[in-house]
């Protein structure tokens, strides 16, 4: 039985973390309370590059078990381009379809839910020909979350549009002109590399326009998405032979190419990035494959119902869709990039913001002059 309230009105902080966490663990996990406070462990883990993040568990059941909370406590200021009630709603809806935690109260600068047992995906996991298709699969499951037939970009309903070109506008919006004096780590060297913010909404201007005359020859399909599935977003549990998915605050409907193009890219790390890991034209064809073919199997039942023709994947298809995703992949990076700009000016989180957002930057000027043949 669970004493749970809908928020709370705490601020959790370095300084009351332990006595916090566990004022609202004991309201959601009544029966800790015949236990000895010293029974109770907390723990840092690592959050990500946006927020903090803390477990807090019984020491006899361990850390690896549904029954630990996890307390996000978010970035300072993060409130600026990310919904937090957006993102409780889908973590709802990602449990009711088994593909996320359980979400359990809100405080004032952050939630806490449930712990997903299994391992975080790294580089070896996710070539792993056991795993990597669930992988593509828990995709396909996800990306027709709420489908009730073929959405495109000309038959959205008014108000509505794909996550990604607002978002970058959102967060460009966010960048101040004189980086140098915003952003602690800006040197004369990355500033020199780095575009000015006209030269960025020139690029996404550019970006954009190149899209929309694209979708003109070949529409994309708008799915419901995560927008930020790296590795550290995916948990495999081995006991359960599953795969799922953390982190929601980015989700929304968007084309549905980019899903996957970010997270290709995201094959490269966070930490030192190394983008000579971005898989193989024969990887991506094959996850891809897998990926379709789920995903169409699935669309196919819906319109069973409606008498309608199967759709099947042949080999013009899938190249298409690779095509797509490479294409998508340039979107990812200089959303990324900009974002790590924002992250520069406001971040108390110890990682070099700038460096990683050179990166990005550098990484899509690259993949642009190859793409796009300019």
């Amino acid at each position: 039985m669970s004493d749970v309230k809908t928020e709370y009105n705490i601020e959790i902080t370095s300084e009351n973390l332990r006595d916090s966490v566990i004022r609202i663990a004991l309201d959601i996990r009544t029966e800790w309370r015949k236990h000895s406070q010293d029974d109770i462990k907390i723990r840092y883990m690592n959050g990500g590059v946006t927020n903090r993040l803390a477990s807090c568990y019984l020491k006899q059941n361990g850390i690896n078990t549904n029954d630990t909370l996890l307390f996000r406590i978010y970035g300072k200021n993060t409130e600026h381009f990310i919904s937090r009630e957006d993102e409780i709603e889908t973590m709802k809806i990602m449990k009711q379809v088994n593909l996320g935690p359980e979400y359990y109260t809100k405080f004032s600068n952050g939630i806490c839910y449930e712990f997903l047992p299994g391992k975080i995906i790294d580089m070896n996991m996710v070539y792993d020909e056991r795993i990597y298709p669930k992988i593509a699969r828990a995709f396909a499951s996800l990306h027709l979350i709420n489908f009730n037939g073929f959405v495109l970009h000309s038959n959205l309903e008014p108000g509505q549009s794909p996550f990604i070109f607002p978002k970058i506008r959102e967060i460009l919006n966010l960048v101040h002109d004189d980086y140098k004096s915003h952003m602690s780590h800006m040197t004369d060297y990355f500033l020199d590399k780095i575009p000015s913010k006209l030269k960025l909404l020139n690029e996404v201007n550019f970006l954009e326009n190149y899209f929309e005359k694209l979708h003109q020859e070949h529409e994309s399909i708008i799915v419901f998405s995560h927008n930020d599935l790296l590795l550290g977003n995916i948990i495999y549990n081995e006991k359960e032979n599953s795969v799922k998915f953390i982190d929601y605050e980015y989700a929304g409907i968007n084309f549905q190419a980019y899903d996957i193009a970010n997270h290709f890219n995201e094959f490269a790390g966070v930490e030192n990035p190394d983008y000579s890991k971005f898989p193989s034209k024969e990887y991506q064809l094959k996850w891809l494959k897998i990926y379709l073919e789920e995903f169409y199997s699935k669309i196919n039942n819906f319109y069973s119902r409606q008498s309608a023709h199967p759709i099947s994947i042949d080999e013009e298809r899938l190249n298409q869709f690779l095509d797509e995703v490479n294409k998508f992949t340039l979107t990812s990076h200089l959303m990324w990039a900009i974002w790590s700009l924002v992250q520069a000016q406001n971040s108390d989180l110890d990682f070099d913001f700038v460096n990683y957002g050179h990166q990005r930057f550098s990484e899509y000027f690259k993949r642009k002059s190859q793409l796009l043949n300019l």
